[in-house]
């Protein structure tokens, strides 16, 4: 796997958009993107060996140790320079609260904001 890799879910629309913004924000190119579905059944199993279920997180990889859910995030706005950096002081708050509001987006993503491809409107 490569070095600042983010893996993320390719049929989530929130998800997309995201990785969307964060190509135009890393000026300096640092981070690569994979959807989870593009990876092969040895990269996943590394991940599921590890606890790790890459379609419930968000998954950044960085020199070779991973993060998920809130820390992932966090992360992977600290390696973007300038004001995105401000991201970090996030960390100070307790995982398990970070991860609790992570896992009631994650969860209801394709409802709120639908699948890439597609629209959504909850009018």
């Amino acid at each position: 796997m490569k070095d600042r890799l983010v893996i993320y879910d390719g049929q989530c629309a929130l998800c997309n958009n995201t990785v969307d913004f964060l190509k135009k924000a890393d000026k300096q190119g640092v981070l690569q993107f994979m959807p989870f579905q593009l990876l092969d059944s040895g990269e996943k199993k590394l991940l599921e060996n590890r606890g790790i279920k890459p379609e419930e997180s968000v998954i950044f990889i960085k020199n070779g140790k991973l993060f998920t859910k809130s820390s992932a995030i966090i992360h992977i706005f600290i390696q973007i320079k300038g004001f995105w950096r401000v991201f970090g002081i996030f960390m100070m708050i307790p995982g398990i609260l970070r991860d609790k509001i992570y896992d009631l987006i994650a969860r209801k993503r394709y409802l709120w904001f639908g699948k890439a491809g597609q629209t959504s409107c909850n009018c």
